[in-house]
């Protein structure tokens, strides 16, 4: 198991930003977070490593990272959840999924290569992780939604045929043949399009570059007047853009 500092430096900080002068003096450390004001998920994998690229705290104070569990061959999605405390959330997320570890979702076929760009919370709860399969020659961008309780969402992408699979729970997207991926994505937060999440692309090697809208349940947003020709899709040339989106 190698630590991540980027969890560490990401959980000092928003201990850091919500503490109260009563509990710790402005700048310091939250001392009833975690470990000193900090938290990692304390299990041990020889030869894996594990990140935390992505953050969310829920309304009742808990905090769910998503970020990549890291191996020779495999890189997958890793969703951990942690109470206001700072422990691990293993009665209430990703409980009995057969991983050993309660707390902690794991997403990824074997030999693939994922990584979160973001994760977003709905305004009913429920959690959608959005980012990019970098596997050669089969890059595509994804979102997947998760249930409170950790568990896959099925009802996401119910019967769309993403990138050559019905694979309900996630929504897969490639333009064409060109490789795909996804840097930055955002979520309505209230109005008519409440909960439609957003995902800007590119393409090519950075050659074009664009967006794409998911309605609220995983579906291609074409019913909107979105992207060309209402197909929920819109991508634009843009050479010497491949870090438009980082």
């Amino acid at each position: 198991h190698r630590p991540s500092f980027r969890i560490s430096s990401i959980f000092t900080v928003a201990m850091l930003a919500t503490a109260q002068p009563a509990v710790a003096q402005s700048g310091q450390p939250d001392l009833s977070f975690g470990a000193n004001g900090w938290t990692a998920p304390g299990y041990a994998h020889p030869g894996i490593y594990e990140t935390a690229d992505c953050l969310a705290v829920q309304p009742d104070g808990k905090v769910i990272t998503a970020g990549v569990r890291g191996e020779p061959g495999n890189r997958l999605i890793q969703v951990v959840r942690y109470r206001v405390d700072g422990s691990l959330d293993s009665t209430g997320f990703s409980v009995g999924d057969g991983d050993g570890i309660d707390g902690v979702l794991y997403f990824g076929a074997p030999g693939s290569l994922m990584s979160p760009c973001e994760l977003l919370l709905q305004s009913n709860g429920k959690i959608v992780v959005a980012g990019l399969d970098s596997t050669p020659g089969a890059e595509f961008v994804f979102a997947l939604r998760l249930h409170t309780n950790g568990t896959l969402d099925p009802t996401f992408s119910a019967g769309n045929d993403d990138y050559g699979s019905d694979e309900s729970g996630v929504f897969k997207y490639r333009h064409g043949n060109n490789s795909t991926q996804s840097h930055a994505a955002v979520r309505y937060p209230s109005g008519s399009n409440v909960d439609k999440t957003v995902l800007g692309l590119t393409l090519s090697s950075g050659q074009q570059w664009g967006f794409l809208r998911l309605t609220r349940d995983g579906a291609l947003d074409t019913n909107a007047g979105f992207g060309a020709a209402n197909s929920g899709v819109q991508v634009l040339p843009a050479p010497n853009q491949s870090s438009l989106f980082s």
